[in-house]
């Protein structure tokens, strides 16, 4: 029987709006906290409050996909896609890939933009917390999946006895937990000058991009990407127990190269790895026993002895209990 015109013309249209409506949205897991992940989404098309979403793996050599686990979008906050977990047969990774079935997709458009945030001292950053600046002069911008902490050409450093002036961008936490973050920017002082109000101590040009466990001046763990004219490109590590100098470690890097910073505590015992793009492997700092109260805030910092400017983007950055 042949077709009238009319719903020979109609059949194409419903499907086309059946696809887009019923669309698959796909997104990579870019940041994990108790019981929620943070989703970025891949294309312009964006998911919907009580959407389905699956977190997958992908297995090395078969090449087949396996569920991690299951929830629904919670929030979408400006383009930040917020999950539910409601189930989880193993632990979600910041590589872990994800799949959203939205009947209704929203669009992204130049209506719709992705606006930067903005915060000064106090500020609070959804995620990674507030901002701790004594000083008044640091900034921090928040883009997509990182935020960009930015000093003048000024001092800052937490140099227990000498200054503890840095600007600490901190969240609260309490019991066992891991934090880990990626330092995109680079980190170094090469053709710098010393900056000139600064205290008689600070002799050497030095920046860092640092990851924290922070209690107080006495009490903290302080891992970076750092740079001094010595060592130009290097990792720093520094523990401190009640006032006690507990661990100091260093090693080199590549010039090149974006770096991961992840600390861990567990039943009181604090454990610290480094990475950079390229490494094989994480290299581990020394393990320490620490006398931190249960709760303590964690986040990133940035420390400067230059007369220029100073901004590190920070990326991913993963809080796990």
């Amino acid at each position: 029987m042949r077709i009238p015109k009319p719903l020979w013309l109609l059949v194409p249209t419903v499907l086309l709006v059946t696809y887009l409506e019923a669309g698959e949205i796909t997104a990579t897991v870019v940041r994990i906290e108790s019981g929620t992940v943070q989703l970025k989404v891949t294309g312009e098309l964006l998911p919907a409050v009580g959407d389905k979403v699956e977190i997958y793996e992908v297995l090395p050599d078969v090449e087949l996909e396996a569920t991690v686990a299951r929830g629904e979008v919670e929030a979408d906050r400006n383009g930040h896609i917020h999950v539910k977990i409601t189930s989880s047969s193993s632990p979600i990774r910041t590589d872990h890939k994800a799949r959203i079935n939205s009947p209704n997709p929203n669009r992204a458009t130049a209506e719709r933009p992705h606006q930067p945030v903005t915060a000064r001292a106090n500020g609070v950053i959804e995620g990674w917390g507030t901002l701790e600046d004594q000083e008044g002069k640091a900034r921090v911008v928040q883009r997509d999946n990182g935020i960009e902490l930015s000093i003048p050409g000024v001092y800052r450093d937490i140099w227990p006895g000498v200054a503890v002036n840095a600007p600490r961008l901190l969240r609260r936490v309490s019991g066992d937990f891991a934090v880990q973050v990626k330092v995109v920017s680079p980190v170094d002082v090469t053709g710098k000058t010393l900056t000139a109000k600064r205290p008689v101590e600070a002799r050497f040009l030095f920046r860092a991009a640092c990851l924290l466990v922070w209690h107080d001046e006495k009490n903290f763990v302080r891992l970076e990407r750092s740079s001094s004219l010595s060592r130009p490109h290097r990792w720093g590590y520094q523990a401190f127990d009640q006032g006690r100098r507990a661990a100091t470690q260093a090693g080199e890097v590549r010039k090149e190269g974006e770096s991961w910073l992840r600390i861990q505590r567990k039943d009181g015992v604090v454990y610290a790895w480094y990475r950079q793009a390229g490494d094989e492997a994480w290299t581990a700092m020394e393990v320490e026993r620490l006398s931190l109260p249960d709760e303590v805030t964690v986040g990133v910092a940035v420390l400067n002895s230059t007369s220029d400017p100073f901004m590190v983007r920070f990326e991913d950055f993963v809080f796990e209990k």
